[in-house]
């Protein structure tokens, strides 16, 4: 039988140990609210994107950058009808003891596959994000980069519901709003609906001192509004700025909620729907990654 304990002073530590302990603790991805997240995105700029600083954690090890970075995407593929899907991905190699954002390039078909990322004892790798190249591209614009981060703390959602399934859905604010259970960006929602319809939902958030929220505290974007139009599902990511939208993006400048530098301030969120048709019953399912207490 062996026993171990750590950390103590003048105990000698080794990469195995922390990642023993630091790496079972906390699971692999980003760590929400360290700079910006490690958000990944194109600005048809050129064959490239774009990566924000961030930090992430993979097995113990902990990668964090304070400035954006440009990553190079291989040409287009030269076959007609061909695409390729790239993922990019923070690696970790314990052989050269480095870690780096980079592209794991994809082959070139006509139903293109996922490349495989690599997990074997000398090199890691995680998802930040999955890029579309199709034939005759010559940039990579917004709409092509799909996020696909994983997070550090993990994510909950919080569900909305909106309409009792018998009557018709009628707007304004719902009766009573939702509790957030702690610091955390929203990063997607999702709307499914009873049938195909139309709603565009406004979200309004507030602390329990101010309760209840108004349309002066909505999180949305005016023209980033949860939305359904004619059809029955709708998911999207979010992000905080408008300029750096992906490809399945909404622009919400108030998609932090209960700000991490104090974990005292709970904060509720009230449904209010602007516009409705065709609708008897909505799940609006906000999905949040925990957020880390600010970096010094």
């Amino acid at each position: 039988m062996t026993v171990s304990y750590y950390f103590f002073d003048g105990q000698s530590l080794y990469q195995a140990d922390w990642v023993k302990t630091i790496g079972k603790g906390l699971q692999d991805g980003v760590l929400c609210g360290v700079y910006n997240d490690l958000f990944v995105y194109g600005d048809a700029s050129g064959m490239q994107v774009k990566v924000k600083s961030g930090a992430c954690h993979i097995k113990g090890n902990h990668y964090f950058s304070d400035a954006e970075q440009t990553l190079a995407i291989a040409a287009a593929p030269a076959v007609a009808g061909q695409s390729r899907y790239d993922l990019i991905v923070c690696e970790v190699n314990w052989t050269t003891k480095v870690m780096s954002v980079k592209v794991v390039q994809g082959t070139a078909a006509a139903s293109p596959a996922l490349p495989t990322l690599t997990k074997s004892s000398t090199v890691w790798q995680i998802t930040l994000a999955l890029v579309t190249v199709e034939y005759g591209d010559t940039n990579v614009p917004a709409t092509k980069v799909y996020d696909y981060r994983w997070w550090a703390l993990g994510c909950f959602d919080v569900p909305l519901i909106i309409g009792n399934g018998v009557s018709a859905i009628g707007t304004g604010a719902q009766k009573v709003a939702v509790q957030v259970p702690g610091p955390a960006k929203c990063i997607s929602y999702a709307i499914v609906g009873d049938a195909s319809g139309s709603i565009v939902v406004d979200l309004w958030k507030d602390t329990y001192t101010n309760y209840p929220p108004t349309v002066a505290a909505t999180i949305c974007n005016a023209s980033h509004k949860p939305t359904l139009s004619s059809v029955q599902k709708i998911r999207k990511s979010v992000w905080n700025e408008a300029t750096n939208i992906n490809g399945s993006g909404a622009y919400w400048p108030g998609y932090e909620i209960a700000d991490p530098a104090n974990f005292g301030n709970i904060s509720y969120l009230l449904a209010n729907v602007d516009s409705v048709s065709g609708l008897l019953m909505v799940n609006l399912t906000l999905r949040f990654a925990r957020a880390v207490s600010p970096q010094s």
